[in-house]
């Protein structure tokens, strides 16, 4: 083999092997045409390894004349890099722990419950005439713990009375006796009881004056017949008088509507007559005359109460006489005046 072809191999070697350095892949260049058999030349030197890459092209075989020189193996291609491993997707961040609630905070103890064992009423009874009127003073409530009870006001409690025909009681504790009896007055509070017995009497009522009074022959002489209700306040009710005659006396009443004195003996009714207005409830009061006696002598007087029924009519003539509710006999002594 000529030197200047082995020049050639080894300056086509060399180029190989500079762009096998350079990451350059070459092409396989086309097979070379077969040589004639040459000469056996002498052995050709070993061609370098390629640098590992990509892979080398393929050496061209040596023309075929004398034993060309081997073609150097071409470099082997570089192992193409592993692709990197995909990343590992973080894991989930665990979520913190909830916080633990506060404890609640410990109620406080129960209120101790006190038993209410009963209450009592003060007064215990009351004993009123009729047309009177009486309070319930207090009520109480008693514990279970001796020594504590507790003052209750009236408008807490029920009251009722278990006759009203003879005793009412209001809201407010005001007890009236309506008729002579006894009632039952019962306190309720929380369903604990206590009674007051009312006790009702009846006092007529009363008329008073002298039993006996005295006068002189001439001479003007003043005297009073009161009334007393007592347990007929209330009642509607006229006064009747039997007066002496006109011949006897001659009578006169300070009439206070007037502010006046009313000479009776004028008047027809004389000496029958009627005091008192049939729609004033009966009351005390006291009625005022004078009188001047014509002669000695004594003489009766009748006084008379009677609780009426009011006529149509409407004058005390005309009304109607129902209960007598009290008499009252006086006489008057008219005696002579002594020189």
């Amino acid at each position: 083999m000529s030197s200047k072809r082995i020049l050639t191999l080894v300056f086509a070697v060399a180029f190989l092997t500079l762009l096998v350095g350079c990451g350059i892949t070459p092409e396989i260049g086309p097979a070379g045409p077969q040589g004639e058999t040459g000469a056996t030349g002498e052995t050709g030197a070993t061609g370098g390894t390629g640098a590992t890459g990509g892979t080398g092209a393929t050496g061209g075989t040596g023309a075929t004349g004398g034993t060309g020189a081997t073609g150097g193996t071409g470099a082997t291609g570089g192992t193409g890099e592993q692709g990197e491993s995909g990343e590992q997707g973080e894991s989930g961040e665990q979520g913190e722990p909830g916080e633990q609630g506060e404890p609640g905070e410990q109620g406080e103890p129960g209120a101790t419950v006190i038993e209410l064992t009963g209450i009592t009423v003060d007064p215990e009874t009351m004993a009123l005439e009729v047309g009177e009127t009486g309070t319930i003073k207090s009520v109480y409530a008693i514990y279970e713990i001796r020594g504590v009870d507790v003052p209750i006001p009236l408008t807490y409690c029920t009251l009722g009375s278990d006759d009203e025909a003879v005793a009412t009681v209001s809201d407010i504790g005001l007890v009236t006796a309506i008729a002579e009896g006894t009632a039952t007055i019962t306190v309720t509070y929380a369903d604990m009881t206590d009674t007051i017995t009312v006790t009702v009497t009846h006092i007529p009522m009363k008329i008073i004056a002298d039993d006996l009074l005295t006068f002189k022959v001439g001479i003007e002489t003043e005297f009073t017949v009161s009334l007393v209700a007592n347990s007929d306040i209330g009642k509607t009710a006229l006064a009747y008088f039997t007066l002496p005659t006109k011949e006897e006396a001659e009578v006169w009443y300070w009439e206070v509507k007037v502010e006046d004195w009313i000479n009776l003996t004028a008047l027809d009714a004389f000496p029958n007559i009627i005091y008192g207005d049939q729609e004033v409830p009966l009351g005390d009061f006291t009625f005022l005359f004078k009188a001047t006696f014509n002669k000695t002598g004594t003489y009766p007087i009748l006084v008379k109460v009677w609780e009426v029924t009011p006529s149509t009519e409407g004058t005390p003539a005309t009304a109607i006489k129902d209960e007598l509710l009290g008499s009252k006999d006086i006489t008057f002594l008219v005696e002579e005046i002594l020189i």
